[in-house]
C-alpha cells in the first residue's frame, strides 16, 4: 500500500500543517494513524532507516520494529489510542530497537505525542538513534562492574538507578530487587532518618567526599545482618540531572585487623601513643591514661604537644618532621633527658621508642613511653652509694696510720701477757702454796685472759684480712640480735635460736658481723609482722661450721634465686638498692667460705640463708652441749 491509498484529504492536510515542521526537527519523525499505518517521514527517518518516503507512506509500522517484537506492538499501539493519549516515552525502562531496510538492528529512543486531525487522532513519534549513548553506557557498566568495591547509583529521590554485581553479592539482592527502589533499603533502619538529611546535604554541594566520616557506617544484607561499611560518593552529571555514585566497602575484615591491633595495643607494658604526620594523636592506650591523667577522649585529635613539658615544645615538630623523612624503628633523644607531662601540670623522666606504622591512610609513628623514675632513683642511689665508698676509702687512708698505731700496742702488750702466762702456770705449779695463794694465781690467771682478750678485740678491727682471728660466731649472732631486739618486739616476731656448736671460725669479726647484720634485716623485712626468724649453728662433716637464718616470710620467686646475689638486684618494690645480698656473698668468699639459698613462696617455711665456713678446730675436738632459747 503507498500513499496513493490514503485519501487525498488527509494527506494533503497534514503536508500542508507538518512537513515543513518535521523537517526542522533533529530527531526521525513519523505520523502514524490509529491504525498503525505511516502517514508521513522526514529525510532523517530516510537516513535513519535507509527507506524512502516513498517505500514508507502507507506501510504498517511494524515494517520498522524487529521481527521479535511484531507481535506485541498492535497491542501496545492500541492501548496508547484507547487511553488518553498524552506525551511520553515509549517502553518506559526497556531496551527499544529500530531495524533497518538492510535488517540491522540499532537502539533507539522514542518519544510518543498525540496529534488530533481532522481526520481523527495520529501520534507523531520522535525516533532517536542512542547507538553513541549506548555504547558509552556499556563502557560505564563495564567500568562499573570492574570496580572492586559494591558501586550503588541514585537519582536525587534516593532511587536506584544502576548497581554492579558485587553489590548483589555484598548485600544479598538481585538486581531486579534494587532497581527502582529507595537506597534506604540497604540501610539500617536506626539510620534512615540522618540518611535523608545527609542525602539533601550533598545534592546542596555535590562534590567527591567520604560519607560520615567519623561515624561508624553499616550496611543492611537482604537477610538483615549488618555489616561495617566504608562509603565513598561522587556526583556524576547527566541529561536526566545529578546523581550520586556510592562505591561501598565492607569493612569487617579490617575491622577485626583494627581490633587485634587495639588488644596488642592495651596490652603493651607501655603508654602507646600514635601520632599523624602533623602531630594530632589519633590512637592511645590505657596506660596512656594512666601515665599521663587523661582520659582516651581528652587526647584523640589534640596536638601530641600536650604530653611534652613547654620547654621542649618548639624543637619537637622540627624532631618528628626529621623521622617522618626517615621513618625507622629508633630511641627517641638519644642521650638527652627526656621528660613527660601529666595533665596535673607534673614532669616526670621517660624513655621513649618511636616505630613508624604503614597503613591505607599513610605513615603514623608508634611512641612507646615508659616512665623511668624509679631506674633513675636507683641510678641516684648507685651514685651516692659510690660517693660515699669513695668517701669510705678516703677515711680508711687516714685511719690507716691510727690503726698501726693500735696493732703496735696491742701487739706489746701481747708480749709481757704471755710472759705473765708462763709465770702464772709455774706458780700453779709449786705444791707448797696455800690455798689463799692458790686463789690469787687463779685470779692473775683470770685477769691475763682478759687482758689478752682486750688486745685481741682491739687488734681485730685493724688486721689484714691474711691476719684473722678465732671468733665465735654464737656471739656474733647474739650480738646482733640484741641490736635488733626492738624491731623484733614491736614487730612481734618470735626469736628462735638452736646452737649445737659455738662455731668458732677464724675470721675478720666484723666482716662476718656485717653479713649476719644484712640477713636479719632482710628477714624481718620479709615476715613483717606476726612472724618467725630462726637462727641455726652446727658443725657438719669436712670441718665446716652451718649457720643459717630462716624466716617465715613470703618467700622468693624460684626464677629469681639464681640472681639474688648480682648486684642491684632487688624484689622490693619500693625500696632496697640491691647491694646487700651482693655484699653479703663477697664477704663470704673472702673469708673461704659459701652460701646457700632456699626458698618457697604461698607458704610458712620463707627463705633459709645457709653460711658453711671453714671451722677454727679440727673435727675431734669436744664441741659444747646444743643450746635452744626462744624469744
Amino acid at each position: 500500500m503507498d500513499s496513493e491509498s490514503l485519501p487525498d484529504s488527509k494527506a494533503s492536510w497534514i503536508e500542508t500543517n507538518f512537513r515543513a515542521l518535521l523537517e526542522a526537527a533533529p530527531d526521525a519523525m513519523l505520523v502514524v494513524n490509529d491504525q498503525g499505518r505511516i502517514v508521513l517521514a522526514n529525510q532523517q527517518i530516510e537516513r535513519l532507516f535507509g527507506y524512502s518516503s516513498a517505500e514508507l507512506l502507507g506501510q504498517k509500522i511494524e515494517v520498522l520494529v524487529p521481527s521479535r517484537f511484531r507481535s506485541k506492538h498492535p497491542g501496545h499501539r492500541a492501548g496508547y489510542f484507547s487511553s488518553e493519549p498524552h506525551t511520553r516515552p515509549m517502553g518506559a525502562g526497556l531496551e527499544l530497537s529500530g531495524m533497518r531496510k538492510d535488517g540491522s538492528e540499532f537502539p533507539v529512543e522514542i518519544s510518543l505525542s498525540p496529534l488530533h486531525t481532522p481526520d481523527g487522532m495520529m501520534v507523531i513519534s520522535a525516533v532517536r538513534d542512542v547507538s553513541e549513548r549506548r555504547g558509552a553506557e556499556d563502557k560505564f557498566r563495564a567500568l562499573l562492574e570492574s570496580a572492586p568495591d559494591a558501586m550503588v547509583i541514585v537519582d536525587q529521590r534516593g532511587r536506584i538507578v544502576l548497581v554492579n554485581s558485587r553489590t548483589e553479592e555484598l548485600f544479598g539482592y538481585k538486581r531486579g530487587e534494587l532497581l527502582g527502589y529507595s537506597v534506604e533499603v540497604l540501610i539500617p533502619e536506626r539510620f534512615h532518618a540522618h540518611h535523608l538529611a545527609a542525602r539533601k546535604t550533598f545534592f546542596a554541594d555535590p562534590r567527591q567526599r567520604s560519607m560520615g566520616a567519623g561515624l561508624e557506617l553499616f550496611g543492611l544484607r537482604k537477610d538483615g545482618t549488618e555489616f561495617p561499611v566504608e562509603v565513598s560518593l561522587s556526583p556524576i552529571r547527566t541529561g536526566e540531572g545529578i546523581l550520586v555514585s556510592s562505591a561501598i566497602r565492607d569493612m569487617t575484615a579490617r575491622k577485626k585487623e583494627d581490633e587485634k591491633f587495639r588488644s596488642l595495643l592495651e596490652a603493651a607494658p607501655d603508654a602507646m601513643v600514635i601520632v599523624d604526620k602533623a602531630g594530632a594523636i589519633t590512637l592511645v592506650n590505657a596506660q596512656t591514661e594512666q601515665l599521663f591523667g587523661y582520659s582516651r577522649e581528652e587526647l584523640i585529635g589534640q596536638s601530641v604537644e600536650r604530653l611534652i613539658p613547654e620547654r621542649y615544645r618548639g624543637q619537637h615538630p622540627r624532631h618528628r618532621h626529621d623521622f617522618f623523612a626517615e621513618p625507622r624503628l629508633r630511641p627517641m633523644g638519644v642521650g638527652l633527658e627526656l621528660f613527660g607531662l601529666r595533665k596535673d601540670g607534673s614532669e616526670f623522666p621517660v624513655e621513649i621508642s618511636l616505630s613508624p606504622l604503614v597503613t591505607e591512610e599513610g605513615t603514623f609513628v608508634t611512641s612507646a613511653i615508659r616512665d623511668v623514675t624509679e631506674r633513675k632513683v636507683a641510678e641516684e642511689q648507685i651514685k651516692k652509694l659510690n660517693e660515699d665508698l669513695e668517701n669510705a676509702l678516703r677515711r680508711s687512708e687516714k685511719l690507716a696510720s691510727t690503726g698501726r698505731l693500735v696493732a703496735t700496742i696491742a701487739h706489746e702488750i701481747n708480749n709481757p701477757v704471755d710472759s705473765l702466762r708462763t709465770c702464772l702456770y709455774m706458780l700453779r705449779q709449786d705444791s707448797s702454796l696455800d690455798q689463799n695463794a692458790r686463789e690469787l694465781v687463779a685470779l692473775a690467771e683470770h685477769e691475763t685472759e682478759r687482758l689478752a682478750t682486750i688486745a685481741r678485740q682491739t687488734l681485730a678491727p685493724h688486721r689484714e684480712t691474711k691476719l684473722p682471728v678465732v671468733t665465735k660466731v654464737s656471739e656474733l649472732l647474739d650480738d646482733v640480735c640484741a641490736v635488733f631486739s626492738p624491731k623484733l618486739k614491736t614487730a612481734h616476731i618470735k626469736l628462735h635460736r638452736e646452737y649445737h656448736t659455738e662455731g668458732e671460725v677464724t675470721i675478720y669479726a666484723s666482716d662476718l658481723r656485717q653479713v649476719f647484720t644484712n640477713l636479719v634485716a632482710n628477714a624481718i623485712d620479709a615476715i613483717g609482722d606476726h612472724g618467725e626468724l630462726s637462727l641455726f649453728i652446727e658443725r657438719v662433716p669436712g670441718d665446716e661450721v652451718r649457720i643459717n637464718v630462716q624466716d617465715s616470710g613470703c618467700g622468693i620467686p624460684a626464677e629469681n634465686i639464681a640472681t639474688i646475689f648480682e648486684p642491684f638486684f632487688t624484689t622490693k618494690e619500693d625500696k632496697g638498692t640491691g647491694i646487700g645480698l651482693w655484699v653479703v656473698k663477697g664477704i663470704v668468699d673472702k673469708l673461704g667460705g659459701r652460701i646457700e639459698v632456699t626458698s618457697s613462696t604461698g607458704g610458712k617455711t620463707g627463705t633459709c640463708f645457709s653460711i658453711f665456713l671453714p671451722a677454727a678446730t679440727p673435727s675431734a675436738t669436744v664441741e659444747p652441749e646444743a643450746k635452744q632459747e626462744t624469744a
